[in-house]
């Protein structure tokens, strides 16, 4: 089930209204009933960023009348999670403001795509919801906490797998984007008809410079096939490197996870700007065409190179005085982890159990993890894939 089957068990237009009340009010706490940790988390980074330029957000979705009827999802299983692919038309407006209500930027897109991607584990649930279990730190009696776990004795938080469907990820995509580049095919063609109606080219000229034309155009295809093969073939060799101790390594959860790291490190998508005489700002949208170029061992770490095109919004200068303006730009980067280390299931946020005394705790995925009774320094990359070498 490469590409996944057509499915209505999950309609995830019911986000556009609350995302819509999230950037009107700069409020998370409604998105969080509906969103994973990491995408809130990624919510609420844009929101800061925008908060620091003194710029507020508002965006105007509109969909057609018919829009039940032309929502497409796909629903397949990667790795540990259920996954529902959901693309929606519509007409997207989106205005940002500065503190005196004055238009700083505006996108239009009559034509766009909203995107959405929600998990849910297909793990059998660690924790039985009608009889919650024992605290695995000190043993005492749990109690219920909405769809969670609280210990009262030692102040210790449970979560869950994912057993309801939560929004991954959430981008709009222009349905035209790049759609300019093909009028570059166009150009010649038109030249050639107005030369020859002008009388400069002859018939058996342009029949000739169209020969010539088609067999450029034919080299052209060939070679971006096999640049095309060439790059599934990388692709599909490293993941069979990854999947030899790792089975159940999701590609989706590794580009949320990618997503994530460029939202807490937007510096690398700055990376030769001057950031001296005014501020600089990103926010990382989506990662389109991720492709694994090349995995090696390093001593006791596993890394993986990819490369892809991020969709971006970038803020120059200071508040009041605040130019932006989107652009997607090629990256290459490397993630890394220790080797053995297993793709988590779909937690939210991850979990993870100190390997020295066993408590189990959240992790917050930001440097280093302590422990909150043994005081053991945790690196990260033993729990889940981090940029390697920033």
């Amino acid at each position: 089930m490469p590409f996944g089957v057509s499915t209505h068990e999950f309609d995830h237009l019911q986000f556009l209204p609350v995302l819509e009340r999230m950037y009107r009010t700069n409020r998370i706490d409604e998105i969080k009933n509906y969103a994973s940790f990491s995408q809130v988390d990624r919510f609420r980074k844009e929101l800061e960023t925008l908060e620091a330029f003194g710029i507020h957000k508002e965006l105007d979705i509109r969909l057609d009348q018919s829009q039940d009827s032309k929502t497409a999802a796909r629903k397949l299983t990667d790795g540990k999670v259920d996954i529902i692919l959901s693309v929606s038309n519509a007409k997207i407006q989106e205005t940002y403001r500065d503190g005196q209500n004055r238009k700083r930027h505006q996108r239009k897109i009559r034509h766009a795509f909203i995107e959405s991607t929600v998990f849910r584990t297909n793990q059998t649930l660690a924790y039985d919801p009608h009889h919650p279990p024992h605290c695995l730190n000190c043993g005492g009696q749990m109690e219920a906490e909405s769809e969670n776990y609280f210990c009262p004795y030692c102040q210790s938080h449970y979560l869950a797998e994912a057993y309801e469907y939560k929004m991954a990820r959430f981008f709009i995509e222009a349905a035209f984007h790049n759609f300019h580049y093909a009028l570059f095919f166009f150009i010649p063609i038109f030249l050639m008809a107005i030369l020859q109606v002008k009388g400069i080219l002859s018939e058996w000229q342009i029949g000739l410079f169209s020969y010539l034309g088609g067999i450029l155009l034919a080299i052209l295809f060939f070679l971006a096939l096999i640049k095309g093969l060439m790059a599934i073939i990388r692709h599909q060799g490293v993941l069979h490197k990854i999947r030899r101790h790792d089975p159940h390594f999701s590609g989706e959860i590794f580009t949320t996870r990618l997503i994530d790291s460029l939202a807490r490190h937007p510096e690398i998508l700055l990376a030769g700007k001057n950031r001296q005489a005014e501020m600089s700002g990103v926010i990382c949208h989506n990662i389109t065409g991720l492709q694994f170029e090349r995995y090696e061992r390093k001593g006791s770490l596993e890394i993986v190179e990819c490369r892809g095109k991020v969709d971006a919004l970038y803020l120059e200068g200071s508040p009041g005085r605040v130019r932006l303006r989107e652009r997607r730009k090629k990256i290459t980067l490397r993630m890394a982890r220790n080797y053995g280390t297993l793709t988590p299931v779909h937690y939210l946020p991850d979990q993870f159990t100190c390997p020295h005394c066993g408590s189990h705790q959240v992790s917050d995925y930001e440097g280093g993890l302590v422990c909150r009774f043994c005081q053991t320094e945790i690196p990260v990359e033993r729990i889940d894939w981090v940029l390697y070498n920033l």
